[in-house]
């Protein structure tokens, strides 16, 4: 059997091409996970709100890494009727959790931005965002929710949709759901989600819980980091040839 030596410059060709393997992997991967970057609206991981029955609203702050701008507005509508079963609304760090025991006026709504009176301004179209993302943890059956979006443009354009769901799960919201067209998404000022409590079959008695409400790209980004893993593996396989 021949013994195959490399020659220097082999060699050395051999090494630059390993480093060049290795920095575009490490290219295509950043730009694979930074274009799956998430905008966090709220992870609730931030405040604690609790109610029994009756109506209220306020606003509470945290850090705007994990809540946009810095405020929530938590509006509850609940007519204060002792004798009726009570409804039970908590925001407790790490999730959002609205129960009752039957249908009945009422409603909870979750406001950012605008939607709290806070002026804030983030740019939804460059980083390639194209949708909306909301984490349902808990849902007894069928469920309708409301969105409302509000923009800083010169028109303070506003725009809303409906999520029809069926119990737990993450839920995609498309921009292009919304009912305004010209919504500007680069000047995106505020988010509001609403849940309606007597919408019967939807929306029936039990336990809703919310887990996060997120902006996000289009799921295609992904494939760049895919692309990173099976470009290497083809380069390797022909370096070592």
């Amino acid at each position: 059997m021949k013994t195959k030596h490399l020659t220097p410059v082999r060699t050395a060709g051999r090494i630059a091409s390993a480093h060049c393997v290795g920095w575009l992997t490490a290219l295509l991967l950043s730009l694979g996970f930074a274009a799956r970057a998430q905008l966090v609206i709220d992870d609730f991981s931030t405040g604690h709100f609790e109610k029994q029955y009756g109506s209220e609203v306020l606003v509470q702050t945290g850090d705007p890494a994990h809540l946009f701008g810095g405020q929530r507005q938590v509006a509850v509508y609940d007519p204060a009727n002792p004798i009726l079963p009570r409804s039970s609304i908590e925001l407790a760090p790490g999730s959002g959790k609205l129960a009752y025991e039957r249908n009945r006026a009422g409603s909870l709504s979750l406001g950012y931005g605008y939607f709290a009176g806070n002026l804030v301004n983030a740019d939804l179209q460059g980083p390639g965002y194209d949708r909306f993302e909301i984490v349902v943890t808990d849902a007894p059956g069928p469920f309708i929710l409301a969105v409302y979006v509000r923009d800083n443009s010169f028109w303070s354009r506003s725009a809303s949709t409906v999520i029809s769901g069926d119990g737990p799960g993450r839920y995609s919201v498309p921009f292009s759901s919304f009912s305004d067209p010209a919504f500007e998404w680069d000047k995106f000022g505020g988010f509001r989600l609403s849940l309606n409590i007597s919408d019967p079959p939807w929306n029936g008695p039990g336990l809703y819980g919310f887990g996060g409400i997120y902006a996000v790209p289009e799921p295609r980004h992904g494939a760049l980091v895919l692309a990173a893993f099976a470009l290497s593996g083809a380069l390797w396989r022909r370096l070592r040839r």
